[in-house]
């Protein structure tokens, strides 16, 4: 959940920088980034809001980042867990 707020925060950052945007009107509130980054995290769905021009290239990368993390905690969770070899 936490680092759903911080990729939230990332996008919103983004949009204000003018690096994209989200194709949804009226404008995106800190709900509305809220709601895309943990869809982002949870699913790599975009449903009903979708990046535009340069967000969209963050969003694969946060997409990536949470697999990465994912992939990382499984292996050390494998590793801790596996019996030990002599």
């Amino acid at each position: 959940m936490m680092l759903a707020v911080v990729f939230a925060a990332g996008f919103a950052w983004a949009a204000s920088l003018g690096l994209g945007g989200f194709a949804k009107e009226p404008a995106m509130s800190p709900r509305d980034y809220y709601y895309f980054a943990l869809l982002t995290v949870r699913t790599v769905g975009l449903s009903d809001l979708y990046p535009t021009d340069h967000l969209g290239v963050s969003t694969i990368i946060a997409s990536l980042m949470v697999f990465i993390m994912i992939s990382c905690t499984a292996g050390y969770g494998y590793k801790k867990m596996s019996p030990k070899e002599d």
